[in-house]
């Protein structure tokens, strides 16, 4: 991944944790966590891509 990529990916990621996530976001998802990686809560696909689970671990080490 290059520089640029990885901060528009950090850019996205924080912008969808002010709005959905955060403890005083405007749209707050009811009963997610804000401060810890729940895996039941997570779930992401995209067309002709399989599902993408990380640990909160192997996130930081990819924007790191």
């Amino acid at each position: 991944m290059t520089n640029l990529g990885a901060s528009q990916l950090y850019s996205s990621g924080d912008f969808y944790r002010q709005r959905y996530v955060d403890g005083a976001a405007s749209s707050r998802i009811a009963g997610i966590s804000p401060n810890e990686v729940v895996r039941s809560q997570i779930w992401a696909s995209a067309p002709d891509q399989t599902v993408c689970t990380l640990k909160k671990s192997e996130l930081e080490h990819l924007l790191t």
